[in-house]
């Protein structure tokens, strides 16, 4: 994701479970005096969830506001034009509609965010096939 769109990185102390939460969502979290819903990406990328509290990540799209939770704290680059992979296969694509993209970072891929596509798949207003 972009780093303009990151607000903070804190260690999780607790989630909140919320009942009828869409499924990518796993709770909320206080922080700062302000409740922050939390999504786990890690189901719908195809892994395990973990049952340990590792971090969050706070992304801002706008006025509003997600974190995202993380094993560990991710690292902070610059991303290179050839860094960029082609475009998600469509079938990625469909169930992945919050990634944007593929990059390769040395010697591994990890998957582009796109804030915008995160939010709004929450929220429920996310065309499943405009993505």
């Amino acid at each position: 994701m972009e780093l303009n769109q990151v607000r903070e990185v804190f260690p999780l102390e607790s989630i909140t479970p919320v009942p009828d939460m869409p499924s990518v969502l796993v709770g909320v979290a206080n922080v700062h005096g302000m409740i922050v819903p939390l999504a786990d990406l890690r189901p719908v990328l195809g892994m395990p969830s973990s049952s340990s509290l590792g971090y969050a990540v706070i992304v801002r799209c706008g006025a509003q506001q997600i974190g995202i939770v993380i094993d560990q704290v991710p690292e902070i680059g610059m991303i290179e034009v050839n860094d960029t992979l082609e475009e998600l296969p469509g079938e990625m694509a469909r169930h992945r509609p919050f990634l944007s993209g593929l990059l390769r970072l040395g010697s591994r891929v990890s998957g582009l965010v796109e804030v915008s596509r995160l939010v709004a798949m929450v929220e429920g207003t996310l065309d499943q096939q405009a993505a």
